[in-house]
């Protein structure tokens, strides 16, 4: 696919680079009322978004009386939240705080991470700069949350044979509003909106967020618009359209993409109001701006109506990061985490962009970004045997070192696995644990709730699960509860295999490697260090093979003029 270069350059300056994003914001408001990027707005207060209060953006200061002294940066990512307080007229950062990321409360960690930082030149930041992780993980994991994508005059077949390519839903699991639309947006025959909202009824039941796609809404919006309307007067629900968010032809792509946005509404918003809770408690009181895919940034109320514009906000801080610190203007910056991989490459200074927009994981989007590859494999990446033989990722779980630590529970329940020398096709050695409870919605089965009962008390291993729900292994489904981060699992991972070598210490090293040898024979019918050694190289051979393949052979667009780009010489 080609490429360009970003005309956006990459300054280790602070103030520079602030002072780009204020003249930029300023052209784009006035060029484009429905961008905005303005981090400061006059009349900060409460709004309401999907039916709940959400605090805008708290800013009372404007640009004229910003001091750059101190700023404020957290990223919160699946494994770990990072705080820095950065002087930016010394260009020198003067604490950082790291902390688990606690998904059951992202506060506490973030709480934490500040809590490691000088208070009283934390109460001196300007503004508070955000980058996540989050968004990117549940693309890569497909998790989010209960989503529907409504379109509008589409060719239902067309959506059935060709919507996998951009990772749409079946189409019955979309709800086609039968509509005559021409090339140029004229409308020829009005969709019928009063029968609409009849079959919208069940349709919407167990939704919290909806995507609507008119063909042709690009040209023509009202369609969408209308549609939008009656959803929320009838329902409640938040409401994205497709030519709020791209204005692309290709409506199968804008769908994917509108339909991600309402997926990650939850993601976001649960983020940004952890973040008020913890600055809040702690009598800080500043602007706060969020790193876009593209490495600009973004207000705060644009990210919670357009949470897909965040899906690459983490890896585009780590290439603006990874620059600032090699000094390289020639370079490609790989930043792996808990749950994934991201590879950028970085030519004279500048980020490669990418043209089309995101593709990561199954969806493929019109969201603007640099030329980032994301694979689902990080320290956290689940390990298990399957039919192709030893597979890693791209689900992330947690850790059992990690979980053996928290819960003394699990380790004395893997101990009696071991000992009991148990072989099953399941993976025995996995547990679940709740996140958060679910008991008052009703949209869950009663298994599923009867799954949550379980696990109010503490984390089970799977096999004691199934009969703690009156179920058995092979029945027991929990997969939109993990998928809605409901659950979370826990099982062998990469931290793990490096535990038992020795070659990570970060958590008691006494968990994993003084197992009972049993339950690496009983678990998978091998040897301790032998079973770490092959998660570890397998691991490394997955991001190998992806930072030298042949599609990193690419053609870009270098002021004017095309090449292509070997990076596996």
């Amino acid at each position: 696919m080609p490429c360009r270069l970003s005309s956006d350059s990459i300054s280790g300056s602070l103030t520079e680079s602030f002072s780009s994003f204020k003249a930029a914001d300023e052209r784009q408001r006035s060029n484009n009322p429905l961008f905005f990027r303005n981090p400061v707005i006059e009349n900060p207060g409460k709004a309401v978004y999907n039916g709940k209060e959400e605090m805008a953006l708290a800013g009372k200061k404007h640009w004229e009386e910003f001091s750059l002294k101190y700023v404020l940066g957290i990223d919160t990512g699946g494994t770990y939240t990072d705080a820095v307080l950065y002087d930016a007229d010394n260009r020198q950062v003067v604490a950082s705080g790291k902390a688990p990321t606690t998904r059951e409360n992202l506060a506490v960690g973030i709480g934490v991470a500040i809590d490691r930082l000088p208070m009283q030149e934390l109460k001196q930041a300007a503004f508070l700069s955000l980058s996540t992780t989050l968004a990117t993980n549940a693309c890569v994991e497909d998790r989010g949350g209960r989503a529907k994508l409504i379109f509008i005059g589409a060719e239902q077949p067309v959506v059935a044979e060709t919507g996998w390519k951009y990772g749409l839903p079946d189409a019955e699991e979309i709800l086609f509003l039968d509509a005559e639309i021409r090339s140029d947006g004229t409308v020829e025959r009005e969709p019928d909106l009063q029968g609409f909202l009849e079959e919208a009824e069940s349709f919407l039941k167990d939704a919290d967020s909806v995507a609507v796609v008119a063909y042709q809404g690009i040209r023509n919006p009202t369609l969408e618009q209308a549609a939008k309307k009656l959803i929320r007067e009838r329902f409640g629900l938040f409401t994205v359209c497709g030519h709020e968010l791209f204005w692309n032809l290709n409506y199968l792509k804008r769908g994917a993409g509108a339909l991600l946005n309402a997926r990650l509404v939850p993601i976001i918003t649960d983020f940004l109001q952890a973040i008020h809770e913890t600055v809040q408690a702690r009598g800080i009181d500043i602007p706060i701006v969020i790193v876009r895919s593209d490495g600009t940034l973004m207000t705060e109320k644009f990210a919670l109506e357009r949470p897909v514009e965040t899906i690459l906000c983490g890896p585009a801080a780590s290439i603006l990061g990874g620059v600032a610190l090699s000094g390289s203007p020639d370079c490609i910056v790989v930043d792996m985490g808990g749950t994934t991989t991201d590879i950028a490459m970085v030519l004279d200074g500048k980020p490669v962009k990418r043209d089309g927009g995101i593709s990561i994981g199954k969806w493929d989007t019109f969201v603007d970004s640099a030329f980032i590859h994301t694979l689902g494999l990080g320290g956290d990446s689940r390990v298990r045997i399957g039919k192709e033989g030893l597979l890693v990722g791209p689900e992330r779980i947690m850790p059992l070192c990690a979980a053996a630590s928290r819960w003394k529970t699990v380790r004395d329940s893997l101990r009696e696995l071991a000992e009991s020398a148990r072989k099953s096709k399941h993976p025995l050695q996995e547990f679940l644990y709740l996140v958060r409870e679910q008991a008052q919605d009703v949209s869950y089965t009663e298994r599923e709730r009867r799954i949550c009962a379980a696990l109010a008390d503490g984390p089970l291993r799977i096999d004691r699960l199934a009969e703690a729900a009156g179920s058995d292994l092979y029945t027991l489904d929990t997969r939109r509860l993990e998928r809605e981060g409901v659950v979370l699992r826990c099982g062998f991972t990469p931290t793990d295999a490096m535990h038992v070598l020795g070659d990570f210490t970060g958590f008691d090293r006494g968990k994993p490697p003084n197992w009972p040898p049993a339950i690496w024979r009983g678990c998978w019918g091998w040897k301790r260090r032998r079973f770490a050694g092959w998660s570890t190289n397998r691991w490394s051979e997955r991001c190998t093979f992806t930072w030298f393949r042949p599609s990193w052979k690419t053609k870009i667009r270098i002021f004017g003029e095309d090449w292509t780009l070997d990076c596996g010489r």
